[in-house]
C-alpha cells in the first residue's frame, strides 16, 4: 500500500463545503430543527371543578339548623325590643297623666289660698284679723304658685318625652284619652307559671341558645367523622398534548369520589367536651331564669295587691280630709279657728289628694310591669 496523501483529502473536504451538496444538507438540518421547535410563546390553561358533598359528618344539617335558629333569635329579639318600647311609652303616658292631675290639684290649691287671701284681706280691713295672718296666707299662696309652676314645667317635659318615644314633634300637645285614672285589672291570681315561662322572651332566647349549643356539639363531633363527596372537573389547555402536540384548545373530563377520614386527636375530643359544657351551662341559666321569673311575678303581684290596699286607705283618708276641710272652712267663717288651722286643713287635704293620685298611678304601673313579667 502506498501512503495516504493528506493534503489531497483536505482539499477534497474543502471542496465539498463549497458545493451545492452542503447547502442541501444545511436546508434539511434547518427543516428538522424547525419541526422539533415547539411554539410555546402563548400558553393557556384552565380548569372548572364541581364538588357535591354526600356526607360531611352532620355539618351541613347543623349549619342549616344554626342559620334557622339565628333567624328565630333575631325575630324574638326584635319582639322583645318592641315590647320594651311599648312599656316605655306606657310609663311616659301615665307619667303625663300623673303630672297633669298634679297640675290640676295644684291649681285647686292655689284657688283655695287665693280665696283665703281675699277673705283675710277683707278681715284685716274690718280689723278682725291681723297683718300677720295675711302675711302667712300670702307666703303659703306664693309657695302654692311656685309648686304650680314646677308642676306645669314637669308636665311640659313629660309631654316632650312622650312625644319623643312616639316619634311626634316635641312641641305638639296631644290630647290624652284618660281624663281620669281608671281602676286597673285585678292582677294575676293563681297564674300558671308554665304559661308565663312559655311567653317570656328571655326564656325563648335561652332555649334557642341551648339548641344552638347542641348544634355546636354536633359540629364538633363531625370533625371526627368521615367526609364523602363526588367531584367532577374539566381541564383544558392551549397548546394541548391529547393527540400529539397541537396548537389549539383541548381538554378532558374527570369524575371521582373523594373520601376524607380524619385521624382522632385530643383537640377534637376537647372541642366536643367544651361544646357539651357550653350546652349544660345554658341549661343552668334556663333553670335560674325560671326561678327568677317566678320570683319577679310573685313580687310584682304582691306589690300590686299592696298598692290596692293602700288606695283603699288613701281614699278613706281623703274623705276624712275633705270633711275636715269643710268643717274648718265653716269654723273659720264663724271665727272659731284661725287662718293657720284652716291652712293646716287645706294642706292635709292636698296631701291626701296627692296620695290618692300617686297610688292610682302606682297601681297602673304595677299592672303594666306585671303584664310584662307574665309575658302578656
Amino acid at each position: 500500500h502506498s501512503p495516504i496523501d493528506l493534503s489531497a483529502f483536505e482539499s477534497y473536504i474543502e471542496s465539498i463545503g463549497t458545493t451545492a451538496t452542503a447547502e442541501d444538507l444545511n436546508a434539511v438540518g434547518r427543516d428538522i430543527t424547525d419541526a422539533l421547535n415547539f411554539n410555546t410563546h402563548n400558553i393557556y390553561a384552565g380548569a372548572i371543578s364541581v364538588t357535591q358533598p354526600i356526607y360531611m359528618g352532620g355539618k351541613i344539617r347543623a349549619f342549616y339548623k344554626t342559620a334557622r335558629l339565628a333567624n328565630q333569635l333575631a325575630e324574638i329579639q326584635y319582639d322583645k325590643t318592641s315590647e320594651e318600647q311599648l312599656v316605655a311609652v306606657d310609663e311616659a303616658y301615665w307619667r303625663v297623666i300623673s303630672v297633669q292631675h298634679k297640675v290640676e290639684l295644684a291649681q285647686q290649691y292655689v284657688d283655695l289660698l287665693t280665696k283665703l287671701n281675699s277673705d283675710v284681706q277683707a278681715m284685716v280691713e274690718a280689723e278682725v284679723a291681723t297683718s300677720a295672718d295675711l302675711t302667712r296666707v300670702r307666703v303659703k299662696l306664693n309657695e302654692a304658685q311656685m309648686s304650680l309652676t314646677k308642676a306645669e314645667n314637669g308636665l311640659a317635659l313629660s309631654r316632650m318625652l312622650l312625644n319623643q318615644l312616639c316619634g311626634l314633634p316635641l312641641d305638639q300637645v296631644c290630647i290624652l284619652v284618660e281624663d281620669s285614672i281608671q281602676p286597673a285589672s285585678q292582677g294575676v291570681d293563681n297564674m300558671d307559671m308554665n304559661h308565663v315561662w312559655e311567653n317570656r322572651k328571655e326564656l325563648k332566647m335561652l332555649e334557642i341558645s341551648k339548641e344552638l349549643a347542641q348544634a355546636g356539639v354536633k359540629m364538633a363531633i363531625s370533625e371526627l367523622l368521615p367526609n364523602i363527596g363526588v367531584t367532577g372537573s374539566y381541564i383544558f389547555s392551549n397548546p394541548n398534548l391529547l393527540n400529539g402536540y397541537q396548537n389549539n384548545f383541548g381538554g378532558m373530563f374527570t369524575v371521582g369520589v373523594a373520601v376524607n377520614i380524619p385521624i382522632c386527636h385530643a383537640d377534637a375530643f376537647y372541642a366536643i367536651k367544651a361544646a357539651k359544657h357550653k350546652r349544660n351551662e345554658i341549661q343552668y341559666q334556663i333553670d335560674d331564669a325560671r326561678d327568677k321569673i317566678q320570683l319577679q311575678v310573685s313580687k310584682l303581684d304582691y306589690e300590686l295587691q299592696v298598692a290596692k290596699r293602700k288606695l283603699i286607705q288613701s281614699i278613706s283618708n281623703l274623705e276624712n280630709a275633705e270633711e275636715n276641710l269643710r268643717l274648718a272652712d265653716e269654723s273659720f267663717k264663724s271665727g272659731l279657728i284661725s287662718t293657720t288651722e284652716l291652712m293646716q286643713a287645706q294642706t292635709a287635704w292636698l296631701s291626701a289628694k296627692t296620695e290618692v293620685t300617686d297610688t292610682e298611678i302606682e297601681i297602673q304601673m304595677d299592672n303594666i310591669y306585671l303584664r310584662q313579667a307574665s309575658g302578656n
